[in-house]
């Protein structure tokens, strides 16, 4: 949360004259444990909403459900989906919406989605093919695959939003993991990743981003 704070306040200092909504669910989370870091966008305009699951729901699939289910009726251009193990770039959220602009122009449509982490088997695997986009201040690898952390424009999510919310049952139905969910709207709609990465997913250590000194995200407390 502490990079997701960070990475909004760049955004909001940027060019972009973004307009920011941030909703947190939490899964039976503490109050107090989220307190200090929402205290640092109360004097933004971003608007703020904290909820958490009801009593009886729990889960890493739950809470993509219901994150998903509040966003379908988003007025909003874009969604950003980002699950809680992912530190991002303090530019993250500026450079995904400036390359998702640099990518439209060249792919000449809009109705794509984009994942922050350049993961390491993207180089490893010998047999693994990608288009390579070039743009201003990086480039983009179109990928096939995702976690449930993505930014994705709002018609884009309501066309494909079956698919993607098939994935509310990650963990509890074996045949609605990425590949039969998620990863079926990167196949009708496209899905890009940056080099270097933006984020930094922690769930392992093969999951860690190159150029990890890119990672600058300013930190909230001393």
């Amino acid at each position: 949360l502490d990079s997701v704070v960070v990475s909004i306040k760049n955004l909001l200092n940027s060019r972009l004259n973004a307009i920011v909504n941030l909703t947190l669910v939490g899964d039976h989370v503490k109050n107090q444990s989220i307190r200090s870091y929402i205290d640092h966008l109360e004097d933004s305009s971003v608007a703020i909403e904290r909820l958490d699951l009801p009593d009886g729901i729990t889960g890493n699939g739950a809470s993509i459900g219901w994150c998903q289910d509040l966003a379908l009726n988003s007025s909003e251009e874009f969604i950003f989906f980002i699950e809680d193990d992912y530190v991002l770039h303090k530019k993250a959220l500026y450079r995904m919406l400036t390359g998702h602009s640099e990518l439209s122009t060249q792919l000449g449509r809009k109705d794509f989605g984009i994942h922050p982490t350049d993961y390491p088997d993207r180089y490893s695997n010998s047999e693994r093919t990608a288009a390579i986009y070039l743009a201003a201040k990086m480039h983009w690898r179109e990928i096939s695959k995702t976690t449930g952390t993505f930014l994705i424009p709002s018609s884009s999510f309501s066309d494909n939003f079956e698919l993607c919310h098939n994935f509310r049952y990650y963990g509890i139905r074996p045949d609605c993991g990425e590949d039969q969910t998620i990863n079926k709207a990167w196949s009708l709609i496209g899905c890009f990743s940056p080099m270097p990465g933006l984020a930094n997913h922690l769930q392992y250590g093969h999951t860690l981003s190159y150029s990890i000194d890119q990672f600058t995200c300013s930190p909230l407390h001393s």
